[in-house]
């Protein structure tokens, strides 16, 4: 062979290797059908039996509109208010998310009609109850405060097991934030 010939040669192995076609590919696919076939059953089986065995969790939400006190005599176009309004919802959402105030709902809560309907005051496996300070904990890990974009309002959302607890808890969190403004501007 000559030198020409050689790379002409070269040149039409690379064409020839370079074109794959669609056979190529389901030629490839089905000698690893079984491989593609057990790795799809075994992520469809977990897929179940996860979804079979996880419990479900129910959100609520409810919001808080926020207003500071002489929010009329502001002029409507007092640039200072602006600043303080932004501060106070930031104050009011830090409040919302204290331990003070979980505190409060879960002795609000352990004071109500539907006490016995609540996760929090139901026995574990070993017949114990959650000390206070674990509920308090539970309560905060399971709330959410939101500030609504361009508005006065902070939306408060609470994961629980049930519709029921779920919507009570995130209604009586609401309730003690009013009540504990309420208390706040009285003194």
């Amino acid at each position: 062979m000559k030198q020409g010939e050689i790379l002409l040669t070269e040149e039409f192995d690379q064409e020839i290797e370079s074109q794959v076609t669609l056979n190529d590919y389901l030629r490839i696919l089905y000698r690893g059908r079984w491989i593609i076939a057990l790795s799809f059953v075994v992520v469809l089986v977990a897929t179940v039996i996860f979804t079979l065995t996880t419990a479900p969790t129910y959100e609520a939400a409810t919001s808080v509109l926020i207003e500071s006190t002489g929010a009329m005599e502001r002029s409507l176009f007092d640039l200072s208010s602006l600043g303080n309004q932004s501060t106070l919802i930031a104050n009011q959402t830090e409040i919302l998310k204290s331990r003070t105030m979980a505190e409060r709902v879960v002795k609000r809560l352990d004071l109500s009609d539907v006490r016995d309907s609540l996760q929090f005051f139901q026995p574990n496996e070993d017949g114990e109850y959650l000390p206070f300070r674990e509920m308090v904990t539970i309560l905060q890990n399971n709330m959410e405060v939101e500030h609504t974009r361009d508005t006065d309002i902070l939306s408060v959302t609470y994961s629980a097991g049930s519709a029921f607890e779920a919507a009570y808890i995130a209604n009586t969190i609401a309730s003690e934030f009013q009540l504990l403004n309420a208390e706040s501007n009285k003194s």
